[in-house]
Protein backbone atom coordinates (compact mmCIF):
# COMPACT_ATOMS: atom_id res chain seq x y z
CA UNK A 1 0.00 0.00 0.00
CA UNK A 2 3.12 2.18 0.67
CA UNK A 3 3.77 2.52 -3.44
CA UNK A 4 0.24 3.24 -4.24
CA UNK A 5 -0.11 5.89 -1.21
CA UNK A 6 3.45 7.55 -3.40
CA UNK A 7 2.42 7.18 -6.76
CA UNK A 8 -1.46 8.86 -5.81
CA UNK A 9 0.46 11.83 -4.01
CA UNK A 10 2.67 12.03 -7.28
CA UNK A 11 0.09 11.87 -10.03
CA UNK A 12 -1.99 14.17 -7.77
CA UNK A 13 0.48 16.81 -7.44
CA UNK A 14 1.57 16.35 -11.26
CA UNK A 15 -1.93 15.82 -12.91
CA UNK A 16 -4.28 17.64 -10.26
CA UNK A 17 -7.99 17.34 -11.21
CA UNK A 18 -6.93 14.85 -13.80
CA UNK A 19 -6.27 12.58 -11.62
CA UNK A 20 -9.21 10.86 -9.96
CA UNK A 21 -10.01 8.22 -7.42
CA UNK A 22 -13.89 8.17 -7.11
CA UNK A 23 -15.38 5.21 -7.25
CA UNK A 24 -18.30 6.34 -8.38
CA UNK A 25 -16.22 7.74 -12.00
CA UNK A 26 -13.80 5.04 -12.17
CA UNK A 27 -16.33 2.30 -11.98
CA UNK A 28 -17.68 2.91 -14.98
CA UNK A 29 -14.30 1.99 -16.45
CA UNK A 30 -14.32 -1.29 -15.35
CA UNK A 31 -16.36 -2.87 -18.28
CA UNK A 32 -16.60 -2.45 -21.88
CA UNK A 33 -18.95 -3.85 -24.71
CA UNK A 34 -18.49 -7.39 -24.47
CA UNK A 35 -19.88 -9.57 -21.73
CA UNK A 36 -17.04 -9.67 -19.96
CA UNK A 37 -17.31 -8.49 -16.43
CA UNK A 38 -14.81 -8.07 -13.62
CA UNK A 39 -14.54 -7.24 -9.71
CA UNK A 40 -11.47 -5.66 -9.91
CA UNK A 41 -11.59 -1.85 -9.22
CA UNK A 42 -9.01 0.65 -10.50
CA UNK A 43 -6.94 2.32 -8.73
CA UNK A 44 -7.41 5.90 -9.98
CA UNK A 45 -8.43 6.96 -13.89
CA UNK A 46 -6.10 10.24 -14.97
CA UNK A 47 -6.55 11.70 -18.16
CA UNK A 48 -3.58 12.90 -20.04
CA UNK A 49 -3.26 15.76 -22.78
CA UNK A 50 -0.53 15.11 -24.20
CA UNK A 51 2.71 12.28 -24.96
CA UNK A 52 4.95 14.30 -22.35
CA UNK A 53 1.71 14.12 -19.90
CA UNK A 54 1.56 9.60 -20.98
CA UNK A 55 5.20 9.36 -20.35
CA UNK A 56 4.89 11.22 -17.08
CA UNK A 57 2.28 8.27 -16.15
CA UNK A 58 4.16 5.64 -17.39
CA UNK A 59 7.70 6.56 -15.91
CA UNK A 60 5.83 6.25 -12.52
CA UNK A 61 3.71 3.11 -12.73
CA UNK A 62 7.43 1.97 -13.85
CA UNK A 63 8.93 3.36 -10.89
CA UNK A 64 6.66 1.69 -8.27
CA UNK A 65 5.79 -1.51 -10.22
CA UNK A 66 2.05 -0.33 -10.71
CA UNK A 67 -0.14 -1.81 -13.48
CA UNK A 68 -1.58 0.76 -16.20
CA UNK A 69 -4.75 0.08 -18.76
CA UNK A 70 -5.05 2.50 -21.54
CA UNK A 71 -8.30 3.25 -22.66
CA UNK A 72 -9.99 5.12 -25.19
CA UNK A 73 -13.96 5.10 -25.82
CA UNK A 74 -14.71 1.73 -23.92
CA UNK A 75 -16.07 0.25 -27.31
CA UNK A 76 -14.07 -3.07 -27.79
CA UNK A 77 -15.88 -6.31 -27.73
CA UNK A 78 -13.18 -8.50 -26.34
CA UNK A 79 -12.59 -6.95 -22.99
CA UNK A 80 -9.69 -5.46 -24.17
CA UNK A 81 -9.60 -2.60 -21.97
CA UNK A 82 -11.36 -3.86 -18.56
CA UNK A 83 -8.59 -4.33 -15.91
CA UNK A 84 -7.73 -7.49 -14.12
CA UNK A 85 -5.70 -6.19 -11.84
CA UNK A 86 -5.76 -3.09 -9.74
CA UNK A 87 -4.22 -0.61 -11.81
CA UNK A 88 -3.90 2.75 -12.97
CA UNK A 89 -6.78 3.38 -15.86
CA UNK A 90 -4.84 5.75 -18.76
CA UNK A 91 -8.27 7.79 -20.31
CA UNK A 92 -7.09 8.77 -23.65
CA UNK A 93 -10.23 10.67 -24.38
CA UNK A 94 -8.94 14.73 -23.93
CA UNK A 95 -5.92 13.73 -26.04
CA UNK A 96 -8.29 14.96 -29.43
CA UNK A 97 -6.03 17.49 -31.53
CA UNK A 98 -6.36 16.66 -35.47
CA UNK A 99 -4.98 18.50 -38.29
CA UNK A 100 -5.40 17.50 -42.09
CA UNK A 101 -1.88 18.04 -44.20
CA UNK A 102 -3.97 18.29 -47.43
CA UNK A 103 -0.62 18.66 -49.32
CA UNK A 104 0.46 15.24 -48.49
CA UNK A 105 -2.56 13.82 -48.01
CA UNK A 106 -2.59 13.10 -44.46
CA UNK A 107 -4.08 13.39 -41.08
CA UNK A 108 -2.34 13.95 -37.63
CA UNK A 109 -4.42 12.77 -35.01
CA UNK A 110 -3.99 12.50 -30.70
CA UNK A 111 -5.26 8.65 -30.03
CA UNK A 112 -8.54 10.45 -28.85
CA UNK A 113 -9.94 11.28 -31.91
CA UNK A 114 -13.49 10.32 -32.90
CA UNK A 115 -13.13 8.36 -35.55
CA UNK A 116 -16.51 10.41 -37.74
CA UNK A 117 -14.79 13.16 -37.04
CA UNK A 118 -11.43 12.41 -38.70
CA UNK A 119 -13.83 11.82 -42.09
CA UNK A 120 -15.80 14.44 -41.57
CA UNK A 121 -13.07 16.91 -41.32
CA UNK A 122 -10.71 14.83 -44.18
CA UNK A 123 -13.95 15.22 -46.06
CA UNK A 124 -13.87 19.17 -45.76
CA UNK A 125 -10.89 18.80 -47.95
CA UNK A 126 -12.07 16.85 -50.20
CA UNK A 127 -10.22 13.67 -48.44
CA UNK A 128 -11.19 10.38 -47.63
CA UNK A 129 -10.59 8.44 -44.28
CA UNK A 130 -12.60 5.08 -45.35
CA UNK A 131 -12.29 2.96 -42.19
CA UNK A 132 -15.76 2.79 -41.00
CA UNK A 133 -16.01 0.30 -37.85
CA UNK A 134 -19.69 0.60 -36.78
CA UNK A 135 -18.89 2.81 -33.32
CA UNK A 136 -17.45 5.07 -35.49
CA UNK A 137 -19.83 7.79 -34.22
CA UNK A 138 -18.23 7.21 -30.66
CA UNK A 139 -14.94 5.14 -30.79
CA UNK A 140 -11.34 6.72 -31.08
CA UNK A 141 -8.66 6.63 -33.31
CA UNK A 142 -5.95 5.15 -31.00
CA UNK A 143 -8.33 2.11 -30.04
CA UNK A 144 -8.67 1.25 -34.02
CA UNK A 145 -5.02 0.94 -34.30
CA UNK A 146 -4.97 -0.62 -30.48
CA UNK A 147 -7.75 -3.46 -32.35
CA UNK A 148 -6.74 -2.78 -36.15
CA UNK A 149 -10.37 -2.21 -36.52
CA UNK A 150 -12.15 -2.78 -39.87
CA UNK A 151 -15.80 -2.30 -40.76
CA UNK A 152 -17.95 -2.36 -44.40
CA UNK A 153 -15.80 -0.82 -46.48
CA UNK A 154 -12.69 -3.12 -45.43
CA UNK A 155 -14.25 -5.20 -48.67
CA UNK A 156 -12.32 -2.57 -50.68
CA UNK A 157 -10.62 -0.16 -48.73
CA UNK A 158 -8.79 -2.48 -45.89
CA UNK A 159 -8.28 -2.01 -42.53
CA UNK A 160 -6.69 0.30 -39.81
CA UNK A 161 -3.42 -0.82 -40.27
CA UNK A 162 -3.70 -0.06 -43.78
CA UNK A 163 -3.59 3.83 -43.31
CA UNK A 164 -1.19 4.15 -40.53
CA UNK A 165 2.03 5.51 -41.56
CA UNK A 166 3.79 6.51 -38.44
CA UNK A 167 2.94 6.29 -34.93
CA UNK A 168 4.02 7.93 -31.40
CA UNK A 169 4.91 5.66 -28.96
CA UNK A 170 5.12 5.94 -25.13
CA UNK A 171 7.04 2.86 -23.82
CA UNK A 172 6.22 1.19 -20.57
CA UNK A 173 9.18 3.11 -18.59
CA UNK A 174 7.99 6.37 -20.05
CA UNK A 175 10.57 6.62 -23.33
CA UNK A 176 9.21 8.00 -25.83
CA UNK A 177 9.44 7.33 -29.47
CA UNK A 178 8.33 6.58 -32.75
CA UNK A 179 7.97 3.79 -35.64
CA UNK A 180 7.16 4.81 -39.34
CA UNK A 181 6.92 7.96 -41.06
CA UNK A 182 5.05 10.49 -42.73
CA UNK A 183 5.81 9.04 -45.98
CA UNK A 184 3.66 6.10 -47.91
CA UNK A 185 6.98 3.79 -48.45
CA UNK A 186 8.92 3.02 -45.87
CA UNK A 187 11.29 0.31 -45.97
CA UNK A 188 14.20 1.30 -43.09
CA UNK A 189 14.54 -1.60 -41.09
CA UNK A 190 12.00 -3.80 -39.07
CA UNK A 191 8.11 -2.28 -39.47
CA UNK A 192 7.88 -1.53 -36.22
CA UNK A 193 4.73 0.07 -36.21
CA UNK A 194 2.66 -2.70 -37.52
CA UNK A 195 3.51 -4.70 -34.63
CA UNK A 196 1.96 -2.12 -32.14
CA UNK A 197 -1.21 -2.07 -34.58
CA UNK A 198 -3.12 -4.54 -33.24
CA UNK A 199 -1.64 -5.42 -30.26
CA UNK A 200 -4.55 -4.49 -27.79
CA UNK A 201 -2.63 -2.00 -25.53
CA UNK A 202 0.44 -4.32 -24.15
CA UNK A 203 3.26 -2.92 -25.52
CA UNK A 204 2.92 0.38 -25.84
CA UNK A 205 0.89 3.90 -25.18
CA UNK A 206 0.03 5.58 -29.19
CA UNK A 207 -0.15 8.95 -28.80
CA UNK A 208 -0.22 10.53 -32.10
CA UNK A 209 -0.54 8.83 -35.36
CA UNK A 210 -0.22 10.33 -39.14
CA UNK A 211 -3.18 8.63 -41.03
CA UNK A 212 -2.78 7.89 -44.80
CA UNK A 213 -6.22 10.08 -46.78
CA UNK A 214 -7.03 9.46 -50.24
CA UNK A 215 -9.02 10.92 -52.59
CA UNK A 216 -12.96 11.44 -51.43
CA UNK A 217 -15.19 9.72 -54.06
CA UNK A 218 -17.66 12.00 -54.69
CA UNK A 219 -20.61 9.44 -55.77
CA UNK A 220 -22.17 6.31 -54.21
CA UNK A 221 -25.23 4.00 -55.39
CA UNK A 222 -26.55 1.68 -52.01
CA UNK A 223 -28.37 -1.51 -53.63
CA UNK A 224 -30.37 -3.74 -51.11
CA UNK A 225 -31.18 -7.15 -52.42
CA UNK A 226 -33.61 -9.23 -50.28
CA UNK A 227 -33.38 -13.59 -50.43
CA UNK A 228 -35.56 -16.09 -49.06
CA UNK A 229 -32.87 -18.47 -49.27
CA UNK A 230 -29.15 -18.87 -47.55
CA UNK A 231 -27.88 -20.31 -50.85
CA UNK A 232 -28.93 -17.37 -53.02
CA UNK A 233 -27.82 -15.06 -51.50
CA UNK A 234 -24.08 -16.68 -51.60
CA UNK A 235 -24.45 -17.24 -55.08
CA UNK A 236 -25.36 -13.73 -55.88
CA UNK A 237 -22.29 -12.68 -53.79
CA UNK A 238 -19.90 -14.84 -55.04
CA UNK A 239 -21.49 -13.66 -59.04
CA UNK A 240 -19.92 -10.01 -58.04
CA UNK A 241 -16.46 -11.41 -56.81
CA UNK A 242 -15.58 -13.02 -60.25
CA UNK A 243 -17.14 -10.54 -62.18
CA UNK A 244 -14.11 -7.91 -61.71
CA UNK A 245 -16.55 -4.91 -60.37
CA UNK A 246 -15.38 -4.01 -56.66
CA UNK A 247 -17.82 -2.66 -54.41
CA UNK A 248 -16.78 -0.71 -51.23
CA UNK A 249 -18.55 -3.20 -49.39
CA UNK A 250 -20.97 -6.00 -49.40
CA UNK A 251 -22.96 -6.62 -45.86
CA UNK A 252 -24.95 -9.18 -45.26
CA UNK A 253 -27.92 -9.32 -42.60
CA UNK A 254 -30.30 -12.04 -41.59
CA UNK A 255 -33.77 -11.19 -41.71
CA UNK A 256 -34.07 -11.87 -37.60
CA UNK A 257 -31.69 -9.21 -37.58
CA UNK A 258 -33.90 -6.72 -38.36
CA UNK A 259 -36.59 -7.58 -36.59
CA UNK A 260 -34.30 -6.80 -33.61
CA UNK A 261 -34.00 -3.27 -35.14
CA UNK A 262 -37.82 -2.79 -35.67
CA UNK A 263 -38.42 -4.35 -31.72
CA UNK A 264 -35.84 -1.58 -30.16
CA UNK A 265 -36.74 1.58 -32.74
CA UNK A 266 -40.64 0.36 -32.33
CA UNK A 267 -40.98 0.58 -36.26
CA UNK A 268 -41.53 -1.18 -38.99
CA UNK A 269 -38.37 -1.76 -41.31
CA UNK A 270 -39.26 -2.72 -45.32
CA UNK A 271 -38.08 -6.09 -46.31
CA UNK A 272 -37.82 -7.17 -42.98
CA UNK A 273 -40.50 -10.45 -43.76
CA UNK A 274 -37.13 -11.90 -45.93
CA UNK A 275 -34.66 -14.34 -44.16
CA UNK A 276 -31.36 -12.84 -45.85
CA UNK A 277 -30.07 -9.48 -47.02
CA UNK A 278 -26.84 -8.00 -48.92
CA UNK A 279 -26.25 -4.21 -48.72
CA UNK A 280 -23.58 -3.44 -51.76
CA UNK A 281 -22.33 0.06 -51.87
CA UNK A 282 -20.39 1.04 -55.07
CA UNK A 283 -18.66 3.92 -55.16
CA UNK A 284 -16.76 6.37 -57.13
CA UNK A 285 -15.59 9.85 -58.78
CA UNK A 286 -17.83 9.76 -61.77
CA UNK A 287 -21.60 9.38 -61.98
CA UNK A 288 -21.34 7.42 -64.97
CA UNK A 289 -19.16 5.11 -63.43
CA UNK A 290 -20.74 4.17 -60.37
CA UNK A 291 -24.01 3.81 -62.32
CA UNK A 292 -22.46 1.40 -64.87
CA UNK A 293 -20.96 -0.65 -61.91
CA UNK A 294 -24.51 -0.44 -60.30
CA UNK A 295 -26.18 -1.98 -63.71
CA UNK A 296 -23.80 -4.77 -63.80
CA UNK A 297 -24.33 -5.72 -59.90
CA UNK A 298 -27.92 -5.08 -60.43
CA UNK A 299 -27.91 -7.78 -63.34
CA UNK A 300 -25.83 -10.33 -62.08
CA UNK A 301 -27.95 -10.67 -58.95
CA UNK A 302 -31.69 -9.88 -60.13
CA UNK A 303 -32.56 -13.78 -61.01
CA UNK A 304 -31.30 -14.94 -57.22
CA UNK A 305 -32.92 -12.07 -55.50
CA UNK A 306 -36.52 -11.65 -54.78
CA UNK A 307 -36.14 -7.57 -55.10
CA UNK A 308 -33.51 -5.14 -55.46
CA UNK A 309 -33.82 -1.85 -53.96
CA UNK A 310 -31.65 0.77 -55.55
CA UNK A 311 -30.45 4.24 -53.42
CA UNK A 312 -29.31 6.37 -55.39
CA UNK A 313 -29.48 9.38 -53.24
CA UNK A 314 -27.55 9.97 -50.16
CA UNK A 315 -30.54 10.42 -47.73
CA UNK A 316 -31.66 6.58 -47.99
CA UNK A 317 -28.21 5.71 -47.83
CA UNK A 318 -27.26 6.86 -44.84
CA UNK A 319 -31.14 5.50 -43.45
CA UNK A 320 -30.47 1.82 -45.12
CA UNK A 321 -26.33 2.29 -42.89
CA UNK A 322 -28.23 3.64 -39.87
CA UNK A 323 -30.20 0.50 -39.41
CA UNK A 324 -26.79 -1.95 -40.19
CA UNK A 325 -25.29 0.33 -37.64
CA UNK A 326 -27.01 -0.85 -34.42
CA UNK A 327 -27.70 -4.06 -35.24
CA UNK A 328 -25.27 -4.77 -32.63
CA UNK A 329 -27.38 -2.64 -29.51
CA UNK A 330 -30.78 -3.82 -31.49
CA UNK A 331 -29.90 -7.65 -30.95
CA UNK A 332 -28.68 -6.95 -27.68
CA UNK A 333 -31.98 -5.47 -26.46
CA UNK A 334 -33.99 -8.17 -27.49
CA UNK A 335 -31.69 -10.73 -25.23
CA UNK A 336 -30.91 -11.15 -21.49
CA UNK A 337 -27.60 -12.17 -22.04
CA UNK A 338 -25.46 -11.62 -25.72
CA UNK A 339 -21.90 -13.07 -26.69
CA UNK A 340 -20.85 -11.21 -29.53
CA UNK A 341 -17.86 -12.62 -31.39
CA UNK A 342 -16.40 -11.62 -35.02
CA UNK A 343 -14.81 -14.69 -36.42
CA UNK A 344 -13.37 -14.44 -40.25
CA UNK A 345 -13.48 -17.61 -42.45
CA UNK A 346 -12.44 -18.03 -46.54
CA UNK A 347 -15.43 -16.82 -48.43
CA UNK A 348 -15.65 -20.26 -50.02
CA UNK A 349 -16.22 -21.60 -46.85
CA UNK A 350 -19.34 -19.38 -45.80
CA UNK A 351 -22.03 -21.55 -47.51
CA UNK A 352 -21.05 -24.42 -44.81
CA UNK A 353 -19.92 -22.56 -42.32
CA UNK A 354 -23.84 -20.51 -41.92
CA UNK A 355 -25.19 -23.85 -42.59
CA UNK A 356 -23.35 -25.24 -39.72
CA UNK A 357 -25.12 -21.95 -37.39
CA UNK A 358 -28.56 -23.37 -38.38
CA UNK A 359 -27.78 -26.91 -37.08
CA UNK A 360 -25.84 -25.55 -33.71
CA UNK A 361 -28.68 -23.19 -32.55
CA UNK A 362 -31.15 -26.97 -33.09
CA UNK A 363 -28.94 -28.61 -31.29
CA UNK A 364 -28.47 -26.53 -28.23
CA UNK A 365 -31.96 -24.25 -28.19
CA UNK A 366 -30.18 -21.23 -28.42
CA UNK A 367 -30.75 -18.08 -30.99
CA UNK A 368 -27.69 -17.35 -32.77
CA UNK A 369 -28.07 -14.38 -35.50
CA UNK A 370 -25.29 -13.31 -37.66
CA UNK A 371 -24.60 -10.51 -40.20
CA UNK A 372 -21.21 -8.65 -41.40
CA UNK A 373 -19.13 -8.09 -43.73
CA UNK A 374 -19.78 -10.94 -45.83
CA UNK A 375 -17.46 -9.68 -48.62
CA UNK A 376 -14.20 -10.63 -47.00
CA UNK A 377 -15.27 -13.56 -45.02
CA UNK A 378 -16.25 -11.59 -41.66
CA UNK A 379 -19.04 -12.73 -39.60
CA UNK A 380 -20.50 -11.23 -36.49
CA UNK A 381 -21.98 -14.18 -34.53
CA UNK A 382 -24.40 -13.02 -31.95
CA UNK A 383 -25.11 -16.04 -28.98
CA UNK A 384 -28.30 -14.70 -27.76
CA UNK A 385 -30.34 -15.85 -24.08
CA UNK A 386 -33.74 -14.51 -25.15
CA UNK A 387 -35.66 -17.31 -22.87
CA UNK A 388 -34.52 -16.04 -20.28
CA UNK A 389 -32.52 -18.86 -19.14
CA UNK A 390 -30.97 -18.83 -15.47
CA UNK A 391 -27.37 -18.02 -15.25
CA UNK A 392 -26.39 -21.46 -14.86
CA UNK A 393 -28.50 -23.06 -17.53
CA UNK A 394 -27.08 -19.72 -20.11
CA UNK A 395 -23.25 -20.75 -18.99
CA UNK A 396 -23.58 -23.44 -19.89
CA UNK A 397 -25.16 -23.54 -22.69
CA UNK A 398 -23.08 -20.39 -24.43
CA UNK A 399 -20.02 -22.09 -23.73
CA UNK A 400 -20.95 -24.99 -25.48
CA UNK A 401 -21.82 -22.82 -28.42
CA UNK A 402 -18.72 -20.98 -28.30
CA UNK A 403 -16.35 -23.90 -27.98
CA UNK A 404 -18.65 -25.77 -31.03
CA UNK A 405 -18.74 -22.34 -33.18
CA UNK A 406 -14.58 -21.42 -32.77
CA UNK A 407 -14.23 -25.29 -33.74
CA UNK A 408 -16.14 -25.16 -37.20
CA UNK A 409 -13.90 -21.80 -37.71
CA UNK A 410 -10.09 -23.14 -36.96
CA UNK A 411 -11.83 -26.63 -39.02
CA UNK A 412 -12.48 -24.45 -42.32
CA UNK A 413 -9.37 -22.48 -41.86
CA UNK A 414 -10.74 -19.55 -40.13
CA UNK A 415 -9.63 -17.41 -37.41
CA UNK A 416 -11.14 -16.40 -33.71
CA UNK A 417 -11.75 -12.69 -34.54
CA UNK A 418 -11.63 -10.31 -37.38
CA UNK A 419 -12.03 -6.96 -36.18
CA UNK A 420 -12.74 -7.04 -32.19
CA UNK A 421 -9.35 -8.76 -30.99
CA UNK A 422 -8.77 -11.35 -28.13
CA UNK A 423 -8.56 -9.19 -25.25
CA UNK A 424 -9.79 -12.03 -22.20
CA UNK A 425 -12.82 -13.06 -23.97
CA UNK A 426 -11.17 -15.24 -26.20
CA UNK A 427 -8.10 -15.66 -24.63
CA UNK A 428 -8.65 -19.29 -23.80
CA UNK A 429 -9.65 -20.18 -27.48
CA UNK A 430 -6.55 -18.31 -28.44
CA UNK A 431 -3.97 -20.24 -26.24
CA UNK A 432 -6.03 -23.45 -27.52
CA UNK A 433 -5.60 -23.10 -31.15
CA UNK A 434 -2.60 -20.67 -31.41
CA UNK A 435 0.60 -22.10 -32.72
CA UNK A 436 2.66 -22.99 -29.37
CA UNK A 437 5.73 -21.83 -30.74
CA UNK A 438 3.69 -18.28 -31.99
CA UNK A 439 2.07 -17.63 -28.00
CA UNK A 440 6.10 -17.79 -27.15
CA UNK A 441 7.18 -15.43 -30.24
CA UNK A 442 4.23 -13.45 -28.34
CA UNK A 443 5.79 -13.45 -24.91
CA UNK A 444 9.40 -12.73 -26.14
CA UNK A 445 7.69 -9.29 -28.08
CA UNK A 446 6.04 -8.57 -24.65
CA UNK A 447 8.60 -8.35 -22.77
CA UNK A 448 11.38 -6.83 -25.06
CA UNK A 449 8.56 -3.96 -24.69
CA UNK A 450 7.17 -4.30 -21.44
CA UNK A 451 9.67 -6.45 -19.22
CA UNK A 452 7.56 -5.75 -15.85
CA UNK A 453 4.65 -6.98 -17.24
CA UNK A 454 2.50 -3.57 -16.48
CA UNK A 455 1.07 -2.76 -19.35
CA UNK A 456 -2.37 -4.03 -19.43
CA UNK A 457 -1.85 -7.86 -18.01
CA UNK A 458 -3.30 -10.66 -18.96
CA UNK A 459 -4.69 -10.10 -21.82
CA UNK A 460 -4.39 -12.10 -25.45
CA UNK A 461 -2.39 -15.07 -23.86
Amino acid sequence: MKKIKKIFKELKAYFGNDFVTDYEIIKSYTEDESSFKTDVRPLGVVYPKTTEDVSIIAKKCYKYKVPYVVRGAGTGKSGGAVPLKPSIIVSLERMTSMQIIKEDMIAYVQPGVIVANLQKEAINHALFYPVDPASLDVSTIGGNIAENSGGPRAFKYGVTRDYVLGIEVVLPDGTITSFGSKTRKNVTGYSIKDIFIGSEGTLGTITGAYIKLIPYPRYRILLWAVFNEMEKAINAMNKIYISGTTPSAIEFIEGRALKSVESLKKEKIQYSEYNMHLLIELDGNTINYVEEEAKTVYSLIKNESEKVMIAPFSTTQKQVWEIRRIISEATKYISYNKLSEDITIPISRLSSFLKDIKQIEMDNGVDVICYGHIGDGNIHVNILNTKDETSIIWEGAKNKVLDTIFSKVIEYEGVLSGEHGIGITKKKYFLKYEKKINIELHKKIKHIFDPKNLLNPGKIW
